[in-house]
């Protein structure tokens, strides 16, 4: 078992003497006290069958749901709706409700079209490079 010798802040002896010194870390890697490891295909394979495979676990897809709300959270898009909102309440006192509600809707489909095509291009690119 590997501990982080950052996290506890002991004495890098006591791990040392955790592990039984430099024979007990031979022992932990089954590694020879004269040749060390002897790497020929043998071995290799006795490693791989001791310590399992040497890979890196990948790493979790993103989600598109995360992609949005990270996108909507973006301050351009939270001022274009609230720029909507504000032309729209200006509009109702100059043009009548029926209109001000038309614009209003026709900015925030607008804007929530936007936010969709820029938060698939942003999630197709995440996971590509994931």
């Amino acid at each position: 078992m590997f501990v982080n010798p950052m996290e506890q802040k002991r004495d890098p002896i006591e791990y040392l003497k955790d592990f039984g010194f430099a024979k007990g870390l031979l022992n932990k890697t089954s590694s020879d006290p004269d040749s060390g490891i002897i790497g020929d295909d043998r071995d290799l394979l006795r490693r791989r069958r001791h310590f399992g495979p040497n890979t890196k676990p990948l790493a979790p897809l993103p989600k598109l749901f995360d992609s949005v709300k990270q996108t909507i959270m973006e301050p351009l898009w939270l001022i274009l709706l609230v720029s909507a909102v504000i032309a729209s309440g200006a509009s109702m006192f100059t043009n009548g409700p029926l209109e001000a509600i038309g614009e209003a809707v026709t900015i925030i489909l607008a804007t929530f079209a936007l936010i969709a095509i820029t938060s698939l291009a942003d999630w197709a690119k995440d996971r590509k490079f994931v």
